[in-house]
């Protein structure tokens, strides 16, 4: 009787360490396949593998569900920017919602001795990114309706934020790039500093942050540059 105990012991172990096996590899190819979608602008279809990535370790507390909030963040702030028109605003609205929790979610549950460096500077660079719309938002609201100051205070709020946050990706990755994209990179963060800079009316610390950009065109240098010209090039450069 204690052998048949012991054999369905065994059995029951080796079973569950199948079955996590089985689920890891599961999860690595629901990431793996929303990169791949994500990569090739398909942001909807990478959604739906971020989804299934989430939906495999919901409720069990893994860290390895980080890499799927982070996926499902930038996969909604991307497809977002692909729905142009009023017709598609309240969606576009949804996505960048949904991007903010998903980033938080990411950062909350990071872990550094269980997830990749890159996966927690990528999260951040995300949060940083929608406080920048949302101090944009929250300015363009206010001068619609300037008798409301609270919009202002929450540009300046927004806006505070972007600069403390970045300051600390900076100051962790000098060098930060997102791998799933080529075209951003530490340049995207020093432009967006420098805009929120001019938004807080402070241009001497704007120019300083556009100084730091290794390669600028030639209209932002010389004695009669104009930083709202120069940050216009800068967002097509």
């Amino acid at each position: 009787m204690k052998k048949l105990i012991l054999l369905i012991l065994t059995i029951m172990f080796f079973s569950c360490e199948y079955f996590s096996e089985q689920e890891d590899i599961n999860y690595r190819f629901y990431i793996n396949s929303g990169w791949f979608q994500f990569e090739q602008g398909n942001y909807s279809e990478a959604k739906t593998y971020f989804y299934d990535a989430v939906d495999l370790f919901e409720g069990n507390n893994s860290e390895n569900i980080t890499e799927a909030y982070l996926g499902l963040g930038w996969s909604n702030i991307y497809y977002a920017n692909n729905l142009p028109g009023n017709t598609n605003f309240e969606l576009r609205e949804e996505c960048r919602i949904d991007a903010e929790i998903n980033f938080g979610d990411a950062l909350n549950i990071y872990s550094e001795e269980d997830i990749a460096q890159e996966i927690y500077y990528d999260a951040l660079f995300g949060e940083i990114v929608m406080l920048s719309y949302h101090a944009i938002k929250s300015e363009v609201v206010f001068f619609n309706n300037p008798a409301d100051s609270a919009f202002w205070n929450k540009m300046i709020t927004n806006s505070e934020l972007v600069l403390s946050k970045s300051e600390e990706l900076l100051l962790i990755d000098s060098e930060y790039n997102f791998s799933h994209d080529e075209n951003i990179d530490v340049t995207n963060i020093l432009i967006l500093r420098a805009q929120t800079y001019v938004r807080l009316h402070d241009v001497d610390s704007a120019w300083i942050e556009v100084n730091e950009i290794s390669v600028l065109p030639n209209e932002c240098s010389g004695e009669d540059r104009n930083i709202y010209e120069c940050l216009d090039l800068l967002h097509d450069w």
